[in-house]
């Protein structure tokens, strides 16, 4: 599928009013806080979470 610059913005807006954090397939991802650095907490919790499923899935971990 191809994405034209800001067709997904509309998008990204609308998920950000439910979520604190999203991500976004070859865009990456997008987060909201009162200041700066929560967002900043937020995605950096995200991309240390996926690093971490993403070792368990190399060690072949199953999460139940």
């Amino acid at each position: 599928m191809t994405v034209k610059p800001g067709e997904l913005a509309e998008e990204i807006a609308q998920a950000l009013k439910e979520y604190k954090v999203i991500l976004v397939r070859g865009h990456g991802s997008f987060a909201v806080g009162q200041l700066l650095e929560e967002a900043y907490y937020y995605t950096t919790t995200l991309e240390e979470s996926c690093h971490l499923l993403y070792l368990l899935k190399t060690l072949q971990v199953t999460l139940r």
